[in-house]
């Protein structure tokens, strides 16, 4: 049994020195990731003969966990919670934000051992992120060409296939558009794009008659009532029997359907039997909220619900919805060409617009994209095949990628990648290195200089191309091709960056780094030892 590790505080400059050897832990192992012929990693899995080949910085540094040094492992935390997080929002920019906060950190440690002002040091970090965020802005272009997109997306996955249908369906889908991506069953990808309004929803009521269970069922001309209510009673039953026009089927979006509700409506005829659908989302949820919002204005149903004192047994024609045609099948529901209120529609359009401009990078984009598609009438679906089951799991992970990063980039525009777009950024402060500015002002530009081609000297050096005189030839637009070792036009040929990616990257790597030079002590606290079973 491990011994237990005692509680204490380290202090500077011990901390500094272990959070670094911590730091460039993670930084060996994603370093070689960065640029078209990255390496990939093998993370050793215990109980499993092949290792998990990884070329991702945000998965990477996620399995790296519990280094031997309690104090080398927290700086090494520190790194991994920024990259997870940038990984988490944006999909992509992981292995530029390391070399970033790697090239900071080094450096700043240095400032600091030869006697910088740390809070100084601090607060010029902060102050850059506005200015190089300015400077990619100063860069940034839009591409609708289907070509350049394929090619971009092909830079972020190097798998022809998979950039070429993430490409085709986001140049139909559009950035906001619903995109699914699901497994296929063929060594191929397969696009599909789904016509109407969708909603996971199973269905409540076993089937009988002409449309035995498992089988897709094809509505037209449907009713459409929304409740919360259970089905209690005999005249609960009457009125869904009654309120919907004979030739017109009924389908009940519902909270639940218990063994009496069941019973009750067996003895319906069933032909005119309903169908029943469990809502999405549970009470109270934001889920719940929106679905009730969206399918009230785009099938015209008025929710009928316990918390208004309504009662089913009283139900109207009035609070039914119509749609010229509902399937379900499955654990899904569609609905096209609902009867609803297009002014409503474009309203809450709008106001989902207006959230996913304001933080396109929040946890609930994808929620809204989701609604703005059913809201619109359509979805897309990416099945991804391959030719095993890692294969495929592997792929569809990095299709999820791309598309975030794809969609990020057709939003917020993109820059020249390479590495280059940062490297424009050092003229606005290289400018104030032979001026009037103090030494500590000068010694901190110099670190973000320093900083700032990091990411491009990395790329260079992972193809063996020597980085200082490569460096020197590279202009706003003409780079490097790291694979060919030839000059060429980054927009010709789609050597591209995401610039909100880009930006997001900058934001975390200085923020990270600032705060990771100020921290002054370590608290630990006791682990208890641990049992191992031996053999």
């Amino acid at each position: 049994m491990p011994a237990p590790e005692r509680a204490g505080v380290v202090f500077q400059p011990q901390l500094h020195s272990a959070f670094l050897r911590g730091v460039q832990q993670i930084v060996a192992a994603v370093k070689p990731t960065i640029g078209p012929s990255r390496c990939h990693v093998a993370i050793d899995r215990p109980y499993r003969k092949a290792p998990e080949m990884l070329d991702n910085g945000g998965l990477i540094a996620r399995r790296i966990t519990d280094l031997g040094d309690r104090t080398e492992d927290a700086g090494a935390m520190l790194l991994r919670g920024m990259l997870w997080k940038i990984h988490d929002q944006m999909g992509d920019g992981t292995a530029t934000a390391t070399l970033l906060f790697d090239t900071l950190y080094r450096q700043g440690l240095k400032y600091l051992a030869a006697g910088g002002d740390a809070t100084f040091l601090r607060e010029s970090l902060e102050a850059a992120i506005p200015v190089i965020e300015t400077g990619i802005a100063a860069q940034v272009r839009s591409i609708t060409s289907s070509t350049m997109l394929t090619r971009f997306a092909e830079q972020q996955c190097d798998d022809p296939e998979l950039a070429a249908a993430i490409a085709g369906v986001l140049d139909i889908a559009g950035p906001t558009g619903s995109i699914k991506v699901q497994k296929g069953y063929t060594r191929n990808i397969r696009k599909e794009f789904v016509e109407g309004s969708i909603w996971l929803g199973e269905e409540l009521l076993p089937r009988t008659g002409t449309h035995p269970a498992g089988t897709p069922v094809h509505l037209t001309r449907a009713t459409i009532l929304v409740t919360d209510l259970p089905v209690a009673s005999a005249a609960d039953v009457r009125a869904l029997h009654d309120v919907s026009p004979a030739d017109q089927p009924l389908v009940v979006f519902i909270e639940r359907l218990d063994d009496r509700g069941r019973g009750l409506l067996a003895g319906i005829d069933p032909a005119r039997r309903p169908y029943l659908v469990r809502m999405p989302g549970g009470p109270g949820t934001p889920e719940r909220m929106a679905f009730l919002t969206d399918v009230q204005a785009l099938t015209g149903a008025t929710p009928v619900l316990s918390i208004a004192g309504q009662s089913l047994a009283r139900i109207t024609p009035a609070v039914l919805g119509s749609a010229r045609r509902v399937w379900l099948h499955g654990d899904a529901i569609g609905v096209t060409g609902g009867r609803g209120d297009p002014h409503r529609i474009r309203t809450i359009l709008a106001s989902c617009q207006q959230s996913l401009d304001d933080e396109p990078t929040s946890s609930g984009a994808a929620i809204l994209r989701e609604r703005m598609a059913r809201l619109r009438g359509g979805s897309a679906t990416l099945h991804v095949g391959g030719r095993s089951q890692p294969e495929i799991t592997r792929r569809m992970e990095l299709a999820e990628q791309v598309i975030s990063t794809t969609r990020a980039a057709l939003q917020g525009g993109f820059v020249p990648g390479g590495g280059v777009a940062l490297l424009q950024c050092r003229d606005s402060f290289s400018h104030d290195l032979n001026g009037n500015e103090s030494v500590d002002h000068r010694a901190v530009q110099r670190i973000i200089i320093a900083a700032l081609e990091s990411p491009a000297r990395a790329i260079l050096e992972n193809n063996g191309i020597e980085a200082a005189p490569a460096l020197a030839t590279i202009t706003d637009t003409l780079l490097i091709d790291a694979r060919s070792g030839t000059m060429v036009d980054a927009w010709e040929s789609g050597i591209l960056d995401s610039a909100a990616v880009l930006r997001y990257a900058v934001r975390c790597a200085l923020s990270s780094a600032a705060q990771a030079l100020t921290i002054g002590a370590l608290v630990q606290h006791r682990k208890p030892a641990i049992a191992t079973v031996e053999g």
